[in-house]
């Protein structure tokens, strides 16, 4: 990439969400941040206390349906503002900036303009409305620069580039745990390009979640995936055959993003 367009993009990336640097806390954004004055109060148990999300008061480990990972990102600048609004969503900048950077790197290498793909995604409506300290901007920006990474990295036989990548993607699923789908156009790209040996990567992002796992059967009993894809009750009172079908609905919505 030339400065100029580092530049141009970086700007573009960033630009969009100051507009909402004084916007107020408003739906999910109250769960993370109730997750992120746990962190506060004792980082090892982040899912600690009760919280009334559902018309009732209830446990936050049964209330929550992701991980922590942006609540622990937030927590000290949390913990420096007391909780402004204005410093946690210029805390969210990083982010937006990483999605849009990583976003135009992939469209320069599989598109012969890129400029087009990148203005698409960073003003789809998934991104341009997202100016809050909810999970969704964090989980895209490290996602898809993990996507760059391990790419860029199989295409150079870089493996200190593709291990970046396997971290990136598995901070993204600590971020949002939809985002383990990644791992899956990943792994097909390497064995397209016949770079099976690179799978080895997706190691890392394995082992990421695994940690997470067993941290949280060690302090909450029930590995956090496991419990809501085996415990957790719907609206519907109907278990992990709900949570698949609105699993394929979420993901199925990103779709239009496809011919970009």
């Amino acid at each position: 990439m030339t400065r100029k367009e580092i530049l141009v993009v970086s700007v573009l990336s960033c630009v969009l969400a100051l507009p909402f640097l004084n916007k107020p806390i408003h739906i999910d954004d109250t769960v993370v941040l109730h997750v992120t004055k746990s962190v506060i109060e004792d980082p090892g148990d982040p899912f600690g206390g009760i919280i009334d999300w559902l018309g009732h008061e209830d446990g936050v480990w049964k209330v929550t349906t992701n991980p922590p990972f942006v609540s622990y990102y937030l927590a000290p600048f949390a913990w420096l503002s007391a909780f402004s609004e204005v410093v946690l969503h210029l805390a969210m900048l990083p982010f937006y900036w990483l999605f849009g950077f990583s976003a135009f790197t992939l469209a320069r290498r599989f598109t012969r303009d890129p400029w087009l793909p990148f203005l698409f995604l960073i003003t789809s409506s998934a991104v341009l409305v997202s100016g809050n300290v909810m999970r969704d901007i964090p989980a895209a920006g490290l996602a898809t620069a993990g996507f760059a990474a391990l790419v860029y990295g199989s295409d150079r036989n870089d493996w200190k580039l593709g291990s970046l990548g396997g971290l990136l993607v598995g901070l993204s699923i600590l971020a949002k745990y939809p985002l383990a789908m990644l791992t899956v156009p990943v792994g097909l790209y390497f064995v397209l390009r016949r770079k099976i040996r690179h799978v080895g990567w997706l190691l890392i992002p394995a082992a990421i979640v695994l940690l997470w796992c067993l941290f949280t059967a060690l302090r909450y009993g029930m590995p956090h995936p496991l419990y809501l894809l085996l415990e957790k009750s719907s609206n519907s009172n109907i278990q992990w055959q709900d949570k698949l079908f609105g699993a394929v609905l979420i993901h199925g919505s990103a779709l239009y993003l496809v011919p970009a």
